[in-house]
């Protein structure tokens, strides 16, 4: 079974829609200091609440007293924290790939950015087909400020390249996994980081030719 632990946010929304849950909470600190913790709350579709759910959390929440709050042991009725549902959702992700093959020979960097999706992405992958020897996952950073968007991933790539290894891809996730961004070669050698716009355009082109070439569209 699974154990519990820290998950990326994605997995609360699959967890709550598995489970038919009324909603599901997260608990993030993202960069924050520990005193400065804050949670986000997902709906019954597996989604982050839309203005007028949030406005009804809020009114409740505002009726709250903290003096009477009443803590609820892990065990209490109703309530899941390990729901062992890792290895559906990795084959749930898994049946949405729709050329299982595409993923041979790649070789990528990935920053995790010492946060939730260290070890989930790498077994996906894994589980993909890409080869323990084409994918190279940074460790935690410990510096004395963390660097900028994928500044370790790029130059770790350069520094594979310097050694004969060709990177096809860097990319990496935020503390909470919920966010991706990724950088590819231009026409001259150069690492561009691709905003979300070239991402998500890139990422729609990609599956609309993919599902084309299945004869679904």
């Amino acid at each position: 079974g699974d154990t519990l632990t820290d998950r990326p946010s994605p997995m609360l929304g699959f967890a709550v829609r598995n489970v038919s849950a009324a909603f599901g909470v997260e608990i993030t600190a993202g960069y924050n200091p520990k005193e400065d913790n804050g949670y986000k709350i997902y709906n019954a579709n597996g989604g982050i609440l839309l203005n007028d759910e949030q406005s009804l959390v809020s009114a409740q929440i505002n009726k709250v007293n903290p003096a009477s709050i009443k803590l609820l042991g892990a065990s209490a009725p109703g309530i899941y924290q390990d729901l062992s549902l890792k290895q559906q959702y990795l084959t749930n992700l898994k049946a949405k790939v729709t050329n299982k093959t595409a993923i041979n020979g790649v070789v990528a960097v990935f920053d995790p950015s010492g946060g939730t999706g260290r070890d989930l992405v790498p077994e996906f992958l894994k589980g993909l087909g890409i080869q323990d020897s084409n994918l190279y996952v940074l460790g935690d950073y410990s510096g004395p400020a963390m660097p900028g968007v994928l500044d370790r991933a790029i130059a770790r790539a350069e520094e594979l390249e310097g050694q004969g290894k060709q990177v096809d891809i860097v990319f990496g996730v935020d503390l909470d996994g919920g966010r991706l961004v990724a950088a590819v070669k231009d026409n001259h050698g150069n690492w561009v980081i691709l905003n979300a716009n070239q991402l998500g355009a890139a990422m729609l082109y990609y599956r609309l030719l993919a599902l084309n070439s299945l004869g679904q569209i």
